[in-house]
């Protein structure tokens, strides 16, 4: 099956409240969203966890601009405007891959599901991101292979992210017993 077969294939089970939900899931996504919840974990919850948040979505998204404007891929809806019906547009500017959204939801939310405790709180998490993810193919503004792509992007800058900032701590650590 390639990816028209399964925009078509999606197309047959969209109805109003799966639309609804999927562009609802899709904000969640958002750059809007994200800052909203970095605001909202800084004031209320941590403010270095916050900080690190911000820090991490601010490299993501660059990292996102970036890699858009290098493999300059256009949209699902670009390429075949007869077959390819979008919702959200709104939320599918610019180049289409990797997929901001399934890069940023990785980067922030599984860094926040690397500080939780719960396993319940880490598997929601986990389906956010995938929620996320998905809403972006069920709309029709990104390929799989973009959203493949942006998961796959996110959990390697992940991996650095918190590889950084462990050896950031280990630093500090060792600062903290020189004085």
């Amino acid at each position: 099956m390639n990816s028209l077969h399964l925009f078509l294939a999606l197309e047959t089970m969209r109805n109003i409240a799966l639309d609804g939900f999927f562009c609802a899931v899709t904000y969640l996504g958002s750059e809007e969203a994200y800052l909203a919840l970095i605001i909202i974990v800084y004031l209320c919850v941590s403010r270095r966890l916050g900080f690190r948040l911000l820090v991490i979505f601010a490299l993501s998204a660059y990292a996102v601009s970036v890699l858009k404007e290098l493999l300059a891929t256009d949209r699902p809806f670009v390429m075949y405007p007869d077959i390819v019906r979008p919702l959200a547009l709104s939320t599918a500017d610019g180049y289409s891959m990797p997929s901001g959204h399934a890069l940023l939801s990785t980067v922030v939310w599984g860094y926040i599901a690397l500080q939780l405790r719960s396993w319940r709180w880490r598997l929601a998490a986990l389906a956010v991101i995938l929620l996320v993810s998905f809403s972006r193919v069920y709309l029709h503004v990104h390929w799989p292979a973009d959203v493949l792509a942006g998961l796959a992007i996110g959990a390697c800058l992940l991996v650095v992210y918190v590889k950084v900032l462990a050896l950031k701590e280990k630093r500090e650590l060792q600062a903290v017993w020189i004085w």
